[in-house]
């Protein structure tokens, strides 16, 4: 009732696949909040506080930053999601590194309403 999985069209093809979520968040945010992920070795996830966050669509203050490191062999990942109450990721930076070279990306809310 306050978690949220998130699979991946690649990595999870058969049913045993579900015991291993790419991303968990454990909803409400608390700054302090810190879980654990089901992967490999380390899979940590922290909750931070984020004053303000720019993005093409405008700043938004009040955000959490939810910080995941994942350490297995050949493998590092340093993300950050920001999440703004109702409405959402507006903002995502990826650093991986998997045998080959750190690919960095960063994902930004483009656009958004409410209802």
């Amino acid at each position: 009732g306050d978690t949220v999985k998130v699979f991946s069209l690649i990595y999870s093809t058969n049913l045993r696949d579900l015991l291993f979520p790419r991303q968990i968040y454990i909803i409400p945010f608390n700054v302090g909040q810190r879980w654990d992920g089901k992967l490999l070795l380390i899979d940590s996830f922290h909750v931070y506080t984020a004053a303000s966050i720019a993005t093409n669509v405008g700043t938004f203050t009040d955000c959490f930053n939810i910080y995941h490191y994942y350490l297995a062999p050949n493998t590092e990942y340093i993300d950050n999601y920001w999440f703004k109450p109702n409405v959402g990721m507006i903002k995502i930076t990826y650093n991986h590194y998997v045998l080959n070279p750190k690919t960095f990306q960063t994902w930004s809310l483009k656009k958004y309403y409410l209802r």
